[in-house]
């Protein structure tokens, strides 16, 4: 650093006073200097006069001719662009009535007709009195500010449109002060609007999945600590409807503080949740494929299917080993995976196989597999060598070449000797149950555990005369038809012969779509493979009706719970315990009453309870509390907009077939005639 000079030196430098003045420049021309270095003239005017005074560089901003006196009022407007021009005469009026000053960036036309922008800034000038007599202001040529705003505004309009157009969010983290912008577009990735997001590192963290989250913070770190070039982060967010949404964010740091700790990230998200889903969908196909592949190995092992493959060309027959096994041909005679020549190995060899009766039927299907692109199956007997006679089936496929020429055909073979012999086996046992059957008018059904349903043959759907579209071949569906004071008992009996196999013997009421209830006796037996899981259930439905009841059946009517006469209480069941019970169940309409919770509102047996109740109502409770339902259901129907299937579930019925049912019953309509019905009253 260059040392300080001593006094005398100073001295001996310093110029006299008069030469200093003589050199120094005056106060108008160091302001001419300012106004040019800043490109700002400064004016005046006197409102009295209407005259005004201009600097030099205000007649040089303008072009205005120096000759020429500066502009009045009136012609300073013609200076300025129709656009501002209403805003900078408000201005100047409020600035000289009010004593207000203004800056106001305008566009103006200088006298060779090009146009620029300009900061005007304005203030009052007061007299002697205090009273404005002018206004004294600078005018700013700002054209290149302006032109760079614009710039700096199409290049974020450019930004943006490619984020928008590529899906993706922006953030722009404050890191000392923990605060993140958030775009538009990352809000709306999930489902905000803009005022539904803050701007805290919270608002992000607190969406982020708890199991990604510690992995986010990580590869932040890393980022930070300069092990990675950028933050690279895929992560669950919760979006607003409460669904995670897979996000790829990217991140890098854009300035640090002098000690290297970083000040601002900004970042993108991009949406990757099709991707994602697209990537877990490939690897579960995979999985299953492979899956699929194994359990194909261990079926062809365990169900013996042989596979064999023919060369059209040369006549040459290739076997594995399943196939030798069920030709009975060349037990132990493979090597290394490879069929010894036991089986002669041309179709010649294969024919002899062919039971002689068969042989031109089994010639035939190959003949007429290769005529055609699709699978053949057919079905022969093969004689082993020692002499037994099997049945097989077989599955051909031909593969042609690029002309279309049959060259090669594949296929399979299963011996289906057990099962041929089994399928007549019960053919004929079919037949000598439907005789029974039709003499005796008894209804036979199957149910199969594998798929879950059930088959009827034409005596069940005539007992059960089940609804078209409705009915559903299934356990549950069975026992909606089955009354509801015997269907949980049913369901337990049924639950018994197919979980342990015991015999099922019941009675029980069905209620027919007319109404009428009918007496039905069941019997039915389940078996089991030798694993011990239920294959399939076989049983007899018949009318017992008459055994039940010697009278005819009579049509159910439809109950009421507003009996012109009142209830009476009987025994125990006082009339207040009577009106806590129906309290009771008024409240608890939805819920799934049972003969029990309802006999403990008045402290009463179960069964002495509905003896008491049918002599106080002329109903037992469970029909009680179904009217009720109904009547609810009505209410609901008329005042709401709910669908018939929301206000079975509101009322507690098992679904909307349940609901339609009793309905019908107690009303006489449908809920849709119901419905239909007060829209037209209305």
């Amino acid at each position: 650093m260059p040392r300080k000079p001593s006094a005398p030196a100073l001295e001996r430098v310093r110029p006299t006073d008069n030469e200093e003045l003589a050199g120094r420049p005056t106060a108008e021309e160091t302001l001419e200097r300012v106004e040019r270095l800043a490109r700002i003239g400064s004016w005046s005017w006197d409102i009295a006069t209407d005259h005004t005074l201009w600097s030099a560089m205000m007649y040089e901003m303008f072009l205005w001719d120096p000759a020429r006196p500066a502009p009045r009022y009136e012609e300073m407007k013609s200076i300025i662009a129709p656009a501002g021009l209403e805003a900078l005469c408000g201005a100047i009026e409020r600035c000289t009535q009010q004593g207000e000053p203004y800056s106001l960036d305008v566009e103006a036309m200088r006298t060779d007709g090009v146009h620029f922008f300009v900061q005007l800034k304005g203030q009052p000038l007061p007299g002697a009195d205090g009273r404005i007599v002018g206004v004294f202001g600078t005018a700013q040529d700002i054209t290149e500010q302006k032109r760079a705003e614009q710039s700096l505004r199409d290049s974020e309009a450019r930004w943006q449109f490619a984020l928008d157009g590529a899906g993706d969010g922006v953030w722009d983290w404050n890191v000392p002060a923990r605060q993140v912008y958030f775009s538009h577009h990352w809000k709306a990735m999930l489902g905000y609007a803009d005022d539904e997001v803050g701007s805290s590192l919270e608002d992000w963290s607190d969406k982020v999945h708890p199991e990604d989250l510690g992995r986010c913070w990580l590869e932040i770190q890393r980022h930070f600590s300069g092990e990675a070039p950028m933050y690279l982060c895929e992560h669950r967010l919760r979006a607003k409807d409460g669904s995670w949404r897979w996000i790829l964010d990217r991140g890098k740091i854009v300035s640090r503080n002098e000690d290297g700790s970083p000040l601002a990230v900004i970042g993108t998200h991009t949406d990757i949740t099709r991707l994602k889903e697209t990537e877990q969908a490939l690897r579960e196909s995979e999985e299953k494929i492979r899956v699929l592949h194994e359990r194909l190995q261990l079926a062809i092992k365990a169900g013996q299917v042989g596979i064999w493959e023919a060369d059209l060309v040369t006549g040459q027959f290739l076997f594995n080993e399943q196939m030798h096994e069920i030709y009975g041909v060349g037990e132990g005679s493979f090597r290394d995976g490879i069929p010894a020549n036991t089986f002669g190995g041309q179709e010649s060899d294969w024919y002899k196989a062919v039971h002689p009766d068969d042989r031109a039927h089994a010639a035939n299907s190959l003949k007429l597999a290769i005529q055609t692109d699709e699978v053949m199956e057919f079905e022969y007997r093969i004689l082993r060598p020692s002499g037994e006679v099997r049945h097989v089936k077989s599955s051909a496929l031909v593969l042609r070449d690029a002309h279309g020429v049959p060259v090669r055909g594949i296929g399979t073979t299963l011996d289906v000797t057990e099962q041929r012999l089994l399928t007549e086996s019960i053919a004929r046992e079919r037949e000598r149950m439907l005789l029974a059957t039709q003499a005796s008018s008894i209804g036979v059904w199957e149910f199969d555990f594998q798929s879950r349903t059930l088959i009827w043959d034409e005596k069940m759907h005539a007992l059960y005369d089940p609804e078209p579209g409705i009915f559903d071949y299934t356990i549950d569906g069975w026992i909606k038809m089955i009354h509801l004071e015997d269907a949980e008992r049913v369901l337990q009996e049924w639950q018994a012969c197919a979980q342990h196999g015991a015999q099922l013997e019941s009675d029980f009421r069905i209620e027919l779509r007319s109404g009428e209830i009918r007496w039905i006796r069941a019997l039915a037996q389940t078996f089991f493979g030798q694993d011990g899981v239920a294959m399939r259930a076989v049983g007899t439905n018949w009318d017992v009706t008459a055994e039940k009841a010697p009278s005819p059946p009579a049509r159910k009517t439809a109950l009421s719970v507003s009996s012109s006469s009142q209830p009476v209480p009987v025994g125990s069941l006082t009339a207040r315990k009577l009106a806590l019970v129906l309290a009771y169940i008024d409240q608890n309409i939805s819920d799934p009453l049972t003969l029990e919770m309802i006999a403990q509102v008045a402290s009463i047996s179960s069964s002495h309870f509905s003896d008491l109740f049918r002599q106080c109502m002329g109903q037992s409770p469970h029909q009680y509390l179904m009217a009720r339902r109904v009547e609810k259901a009505k209410d609901l129907l008329a005042s709401t907009d709910l669908t018939i299937a929301e206000v079975a579930a509101n009322l507690g019925f098992a679904d909307q077939s349940h609901l339609t049912r009793l309905m019908r019953r107690f009303t006489g309509l449908t809920p849709r005639m119901l419905r239909g019905a007060e829209l037209q009253s209305q």
